[in-house]
């Protein structure tokens, strides 16, 4: 499905949304044994045998025309009767509905609920203005790049199940947007909604944050603040962000005491180049501020790597370079599990998929039945 991540928000013909409709479709269908999938290569090489079975008969007859009477050859190579392929294709249907039936699929939700084990993971996305600028290599932006290694690691979760998640936005604030949860669903329709070009008004300066745009400390506060503490030791927060704070008043050194006096590592994601400087623009046009002789002056910005390795090292996490590249958050994620402790039980039932497998498994019955009556009528 990454093909139709690729195609413009413009399309004139509404292709780009109906792809996206497609792909949230089959996002919503779920195979637990995706391995059977396999068996639907069957009907392909029965027919490749068929095709070679019929070769082989024909160059046999080719070369024995002067001994076999002629109305024995055009017996054998007359068709079969066209009523015999009913036969052969409530089978094959049959078939193609008996694998589909093994893989178990599910979709909509089950009455039953499961026990969230796992981790608890809260993500904390940068959306200051430094996030708009394009130095990143697909998607353009580094907030677009950001919202899309995000949406990469909710779908893993989703299908492995049992970590809850939690995501929090920040410029010059803190904004939570989903406390932890394990509705995955619900969290990539939030997600995918996220504008960083019309960040909220609830994260942008206000008269008491006048300074700088960037409150990393802030947000790391929150995110711990939003931990539940009797599940120290299975916690993680992942931050996602440039490091561009103008302030450079280090305010975030309090909040990195908080979250090591809490037990939580503090990873972070670094997004941008930090090789060159990359004039701001918005909707196109460069951002400008008063120079020191009073001319403006464009707004530059890189990805400050000393700075957010600093806060990882400082506050006992991982520092990923993602750089202008799509991190691989899943790769990291499940490598960091591997050594953490599960927290062995939850108060937040994870919400599990109706199987669906019994209706392909009647189909499949029904067709096969159906093959075998024709076959003896």
């Amino acid at each position: 499905m990454m093909f139709l991540l690729l195609l413009p928000s413009s399309v004139p013909t509404g292709l780009a949304n109906l792809a996206r409709d497609i792909q949230h479709l089959a996002e919503a269908v779920e195979l637990t044994h995706p391995q059977w999938l396999i068996l639907l290569m069957a009907p392909w090489l029965c027919l490749r045998l068929i095709a070679l079975a019929q070769r082989l008969r024909r160059n046999w007859l080719a070369r024995s025309a002067a001994e076999i009477p002629l109305a024995t050859i055009q017996r054998l190579l007359r068709p079969g009767d066209g009523s015999r392929g009913w036969p052969e294709r409530a089978f094959w249907l049959g078939w193609f509905l008996l694998v589909i039936a093994l893989t178990e699929p599910r979709w909509g939700l089950s009455q039953e609920t499961g026990v969230a084990v796992g981790q608890d993971l809260i993500i904390v996305l940068d959306l200051s203005r430094s996030m708009l600028a394009t130095d990143t290599r697909d998607p353009v932006s580094r907030w677009q790049t950001a919202i899309q290694a995000t949406e990469n690691l909710i779908r893993h979760l989703r299908q492995a199940g049992g970590d809850r998640v939690g995501f929090i936005i920040f410029a010059a604030k803190p904004y939570r947007l989903v406390p932890l949860t394990t509705d995955y669903d619900h969290l990539l329709a939030v997600v995918r909604g996220i504008d960083g070009r019309y960040p909220p008004p609830a994260i942008r300066p206000g008269p008491e944050s006048r300074q700088s745009g960037t409150r990393i400390g802030a947000a790391i506060r929150a995110a711990v603040a939003d931990h539940d503490p009797q599940f120290s030791g299975s916690q993680a927060i992942l931050l996602v962000s440039d490091g561009d704070d103008p302030a450079s008043d280090e305010e975030w050194r309090q909040a990195i005491s908080a979250a090591r006096a809490s037990g939580i590592p503090l990873h972070v994601v670094g997004i941008g180049n930090p090789d060159r400087d990359t004039v701001l623009r918005i909707d196109g046009r460069p951002l400008e501020v008063p120079g020191p002789a009073g001319f403006p002056i464009p707004v530059q910005t890189r990805l400050h790597e000393e700075l957010l390795e600093t806060i990882a090292r400082e506050a006992g996490g991982q520092y990923l370079a993602a750089r202008t590249n799509i991190p691989d958050l899943v790769a990291w994620w499940e490598e960091w599990k591997k050594f953490q402790k599960d927290r062995e039980w939850s108060d937040d039932p994870l919400p599990l998929r109706r199987d669906r497998s019994p209706w392909f498994f009647l189909a499949a019955a029904g067709c096969l039945a159906l093959a075998w009556w024709w076959r003896q009528s």
